[in-house]
C-alpha cells in the first residue's frame, strides 16, 4: 500500500489482458480513483485477501480464473466490475459498493454480499492492452453467469433493492441467471419467508 500510495493517477491498471499469472491482495490497498486488476491472459485468478479500498472510484476485477475473497478481503468502491472465465465469488466478506452500480459476468457461478443498498447496473472500466500497448475499455451491464448467480443484502434482515437485467429469484431466495429473459423484480421479503 505504501508504494501504491506513491502513485497519483485517477486510473491504475495493474496487469493487462495477456497477464496470466495470479493476483494476489496480501496487504490492504486504500486510495482515490479508478483501480483495475486485469489477468485475463491465463487462469491464474485473482485472490482478495485483505481490504481493498477505492473510495469513489471504480473497481475492476478481469481474470481468465476465478475472482475470490477471504472475509478480512472488504471490497468498497463507487463501482464494481468483476469478470471472471472461472467463478466470481465474492460473497465471503461484507462488501460495501454504492447503490447503484454491480455489474459483471462469470463462466462459473457469480456471488456477492454487500453490507449496504445494492442494485445492479452498467459499469465499464479501463485496463490494458499488451499486444496493441494502448489502454482499452470493457463492461457489463447486470450479471450473466454460467453457473448460479446469487447476490445479497446482509445488513439487514430483509432483502435490499436489486435491480438489473438478466437474473431472477427463485422461490428458495437465490438469484438465478434467466437466459434471454429481462430481470424480474423480486418480491420484498425476509429470508426463507417467500
Amino acid at each position: 500500500n505504501a508504494e501504491l500510495a506513491l502513485i497519483d493517477t485517477p486510473e491504475l491498471i495493474i496487469g493487462s489482458n495477456l497477464h496470466a499469472g495470479a493476483i494476489q491482495v496480501l496487504g490492504g490497498i486504500s486510495r482515490e480513483g479508478n483501480l483495475t486488476l486485469q489477468n485475463t491472459g491465463g487462469t491464474g485468478g485473482i485472490d482478495i485477501q485483505a481490504a481493498l479500498d477505492v473510495g469513489d472510484g471504480t473497481l475492476a476485477l478481469s481474470s481468465g480464473g476465478s475472482i475470490t475473497q477471504t472475509s478480512a478481503g472488504v471490497i468498497s468502491a463507487h463501482s464494481l466490475l468483476a469478470q471472471a472465465g472461472g467463478d466470481v465469488l465474492l460473497a465471503a466478506a461484507l462488501n460495501d459498493v454504492a447503490n447503484t452500480t454491480l455489474a459483471g459476468s462469470a463462466g462459473g457461478d457469480f456471488e456477492f454480499q454487500d453490507a449496504n443498498t445494492l442494485a445492479i447496473g452498467s459499469v465499464s472500466a479501463i485496463g490494458f492492452d499488451a499486444s496493441a500497448g494502448q489502454l482499452s475499455s470493457f463492461a457489463a451491464t447486470g450479471i450473466s453467469a454460467g453457473g448460479d448467480a446469487f447476490v445479497r443484502r446482509a445488513s439487514a434482515q430483509q432483502l435490499g433493492k436489486i435491480q438489473g437485467s438478466r437474473i431472477e429469484r427463485d422461490r428458495q431466495g437465490r438469484f438465478k441467471v434467466a437466459q434471454g429473459e429481462p430481470f424480474r423484480r423480486a418480491q420484498r421479503c425476509g429470508f426463507g419467508q417467500c
